[in-house]
């Protein structure tokens, strides 16, 4: 006793609807994985200029200006996550969903931590040291984004 299935013109409109679902659904995740945003050209120019001004104010002798690059740093690279397109409703957000496609992007969170500090708590005393790894930290974040 042989059994035969038959296949109406219904089902193969639904096996092709599924067929061409799961393709769909393969490319966007294959999309997702390549992703790489890039920033317009006067975005980028803008960043590198005012990562120079960020440069300039940390080689001033001077803890004030210490604490301005760090925070201006720290502005620069929301800026970019924002020209990227990045979700948010403020850096730290902005930072979670950038880890998605750049992980190295975390090894910032100390960074923004100082800056979140110097905000913060009035007792807090940056030194140049720890400035100038915050403002580094900032920096490679900026080049994994492509941004420097």
């Amino acid at each position: 006793m042989s059994m035969s299935i038959t296949f109406t013109k219904l089902d193969y409109i639904w096996l092709s609807l599924l067929i061409a679902a799961i393709i769909v659904f393969i490319l966007w995740l294959i999309s997702r994985r390549l992703k790489r945003v890039e920033i317009d050209s006067f975005s980028q120019e803008k960043i590198k200029k005012q990562w120079q001004e960020i440069e300039n104010l940390l080689s001033q002798d001077s803890a004030s200006a210490w604490k301005l690059a760090v925070l201006e740093a720290d502005k620069l690279l929301d800026y970019t996550l924002k020209a990227i397109g990045l979700p948010g409703k403020d850096l730290g957000e902005r930072l979670r969903a950038a880890a998605y496609n750049y992980s190295k992007i975390r090894e910032v969170w100390p960074a923004h931590k100082v800056r979140n500090r110097l905000v913060h708590e009035a007792e807090y005393q940056l030194d140049k040291r720890t400035a100038r790894r915050a403002v580094e930290q900032f920096k490679k974040a900026l080049k994994i984004l492509r941004a420097l």
